[in-house]
């Protein structure tokens, strides 16, 4: 039996994330049951639970984040300890703050619509579910006009290749980029670091790339430049995934069935004219997987969507 992320201090661990609200919840549960025999079904939403996975069975838990995890096989799971993974660092001001209080502070992530929304496929269902948990201003989502890959408290994180996507009609100036973008990278003093002409709205860079650009410094500001947001240039923070216990699963070759899910739910949840562009990934988990629960899920989404 294969006993999963035990190697934390459970010191460190209370004394970080003493919370009592749910902080993962279920995509998907066969054979996965909590400590107590209670056995997992998809929403259940957990907080700090042990979890055992039987020898043929498969779970998929979602963190706050937006991150998913997949297991299979016999397993046991601290939910602990994978928050103490999953949890992105606290900036210095954070845990200083935290250090004078001693209350731990909860991070604020690019959150959307609940995960039940991907059972949902009569198209006016949806629509009332969005409209009743975004309100009327979808589109104006606070992602930074960043598609892809979904961001944790505002930045983007990247593991092996990146590609980011944006959202071309959010920013202003749009005759100008017309047939391109044009986006440069600097350190958090202002200093260039690089600048690269984008066709279309979407920049791939190689692990070598991006090596070079984080060189000197890890955490780097990407701007698309001449865009505005209130008047001020719109940049997001850039750094290396914060963690090599798991692989990064928003990278630009998507590996993982859940996390393809994922990626297609952050694409129609976050805005309304990226609905049909979130078809490639609903359809890319059901590549990368045979569960009939992927299959499911993409035909909940295009009845939803009218296709």
């Amino acid at each position: 039996m294969r006993v999963t992320f035990l190697f934390f201090s459970l010191i460190f661990v209370n004394a970080t994330f003493s919370q009592t609200f749910p902080v993962f919840q279920v995509l998907y549960a066969e054979k996965a049951s909590l400590s107590n025999g209670t056995i997992l079904k998809s929403l259940d939403p957990l907080l700090d639970e042990t979890i055992q996975v039987a020898d043929s069975g498969y779970l998929v838990l979602i963190h706050e984040t937006g991150i998913p995890v997949e297991f299979s096989g016999d397993t046991i799971i601290s939910l602990i300890q994978l928050r103490a993974i999953l949890n992105p660092p606290q900036s210095e001001k954070s845990r200083k703050r935290l250090n004078k209080n001693s209350i731990p502070l909860r991070h604020t992530y690019n959150r959307s619509i609940g995960l039940d929304y991907l059972t949902l496929s009569n198209p006016v269902e949806a629509r009332k579910t969005r409209l009743s948990r975004t309100g009327s201003s979808m589109d104006s989502h606070p992602t930074e006009g960043i598609k892809y890959p979904p961001l944790i408290n505002g930045r983007i994180y990247f593991g092996d290749d990146v590609k980011i996507i944006w959202d071309a009609q959010l920013f202003t100036n749009q005759i100008i980029f017309k047939d391109g973008f044009k986006v440069r990278f600097e350190n958090f003093f202002g200093d260039p670091i690089r600048t690269i002409d984008v066709e279309g709205r979407e920049l791939v860079l190689s692990e070598g790339e991006l090596f070079e650009i984080t060189a000197r410094d890890k955490n780097v500001i990407f701007y698309i430049t001449d865009s505005f947001v209130h008047g001020m240039p719109r940049g997001v923070s850039m750094s290396p995934f914060y963690t090599k216990a798991i692989q990064f699963p928003y990278s630009k070759n998507i590996t993982s069935a859940s996390a393809a899910l994922m990626a297609g739910f952050f694409f129609e949840t976050t805005s309304l004219q990226d609905s049909i562009e979130a078809r490639p990934y609903f359809e890319l988990a059901t590549q990368l997987s045979d569960k009939q629960f992927y299959r499911d899920m993409l035909s909940n989404y295009l009845k939803r969507t009218g296709q």
